[in-house]
């Protein structure tokens, strides 16, 4: 397995270590969450080329990484039993709901570790494990078995989003749009706020405002409670900052960017997924009334697809 910082800072060690491997092997290279959040951009680079070198990835999900489950998209995601013994019996259904979702959706593999007992092997099995790891089957040792080769197992898939869209491109073809003033949107805005908020899992949070100058002092005190208590959270505008508030991750845009005159609120979670994307129509009139194209959706296929664009936008660090 490889930390973060090593797939972002050495990705040639890696792949070095990967290219001498025999044509018929699979490898599949976990990616651990410590530090996943400090350079998310850098960490999905060095995942494609990862896959650009036939490997598949693992994630190992803890509550904290839940969150980038459908980002980094992992063909295999690993879940410790011990740690689901530890925390709270709503936290372990809400994480392994959404690890059982995502494999249904994707195909990926799920592999439980920590498996000790036949009662930890139902656990297991109950909580949708593919694979399982842990002294049931005895101490580690490098002596291997007989394997099947299953050549459809393990198969890197090459998806990195593309930038050439944005959310409201996105809904405005998969859903009718509504026109409104920014001042009827606010509360819209801030309820997206407090659902991050009420999640049991903390999700990420990704924010357009436009321009930088749309992220005032107001909205910097609520993001920093948002970045204090969130797994990310990300705003981009037009001059923003690399960080317009402690804690919060910001994203110049070029005035070309289309992004630029939208309005995103994105919030994707284990146990929750909605958004806000609206853009501009350019009406010259005070800012509070100024009018928006908008939609508010909790389609988490089209919530994912939306935060999949804006990580797209993301520089490496």
């Amino acid at each position: 397995h490889v930390e973060p910082r090593t797939l972002t800072e050495r990705p040639d060690v890696i792949l070095a270590a990967v290219s001498g491997r025999a044509r018929h092997v699979r490898v599949v290279v976990e990616v651990t969450e410590r530090e996943l959040a400090d350079d998310l951009a850098g960490v999905l680079a060095g995942v494609e080329l990862l896959r650009g070198a036939s490997c598949a990835i693992a994630l190992d999900v803890r509550p904290e990484s839940l969150a980038f489950v459908p980002l980094v998209r992992p063909e295999v995601v690993r879940l410790d039993l011990d740690l689901l013994r530890t925390v709270s019996a709503g936290t372990t259904l809400t994480i392994a709901g959404a690890v059982r979702a995502y494999a249904e959706m994707s195909g990926a593999e799920v592999v439980v570790e920590g498996i000790a007992t036949e009662e930890d092997l139902t656990r297991a099995l109950t909580l949708g494990a593919t694979l399982g790891q842990g002294p049931l089957w005895g101490p580690v040792t490098r002596t291997m078995g007989p394997a099947r080769f299953d050549p459809q197992r393990f198969i890197a898939r090459a998806t990195r989003p593309t930038t050439c869209t944005t959310p409201f491109e996105l809904a405005g073809h998969a859903k009718g749009t509504r026109r409104a003033p920014k001042r009827l949107l606010l509360p819209i805005s801030r309820t997206l706020e407090l659902m991050a908020l009420d999640l049991r899992v903390p999700p990420v949070l990704l924010a357009g405002f436009e321009h930088a100058q749309f992220f005032g002092p107001a909205t910097g005190r609520r993001y920093v409670e948002l970045a204090h208590r969130l797994a990310f959270v990300c705003a981009y505008g037009v001059d923003m900052p690399p960080t317009p508030a402690p804690g919060v991750r910001g994203q110049a845009l070029s005035p070309a960017d289309p992004l630029a005159h939208e309005w995103t609120v994105v919030v994707l979670g284990a146990d929750g997924a909605a958004a806000l994307m609206a853009r501009d129509v350019g009406d010259q009139v005070a800012d509070g009334d100024r009018t928006f194209e908008f939609i508010v959706t909790y389609d988490r296929p089209l919530v994912i697809a939306a935060a999949q664009c804006l990580v797209g936008r993301l520089a490496a660090r």
